[in-house]
């Protein structure tokens, strides 16, 4: 119930990456990480979402959400194409 009520609060647009903007941002991550390996199971081949992940933080009160506090961090999701593991990097 809550993940709905944050998603029609703040109308999520499903929105993609342009291959620019995926090329410099696994440059970004790559410069930064060097080789990097799925922390499960070791595996180093990835498939990279090409769907921008909202990653919505809000802070909740007792039983509610607090909606005027909520807050939302694009990222990038990695998919281990091994064991399947997801790794998300902010791209703010």
């Amino acid at each position: 119930i809550i993940y709905y009520y944050i998603c029609m609060s703040l109308k999520f647009l499903i929105m993609k990456f342009t291959d620019s903007q995926l090329k410099d941002i696994t440059s970004k991550i790559d410069s930064r990480c060097g080789e990097f390996e799925c922390p499960i199971c070791k595996n180093k081949s990835f498939d990279i979402d090409r769907d921008i992940i909202h990653l919505p933080s809000y802070p909740i009160r007792g039983n509610e959400v607090e909606p005027g506090d909520i807050s939302v961090r694009d990222c990038v999701a990695y998919i281990c194409k091994n064991c399947g593991h997801v790794v998300l990097f902010s791209i703010d």
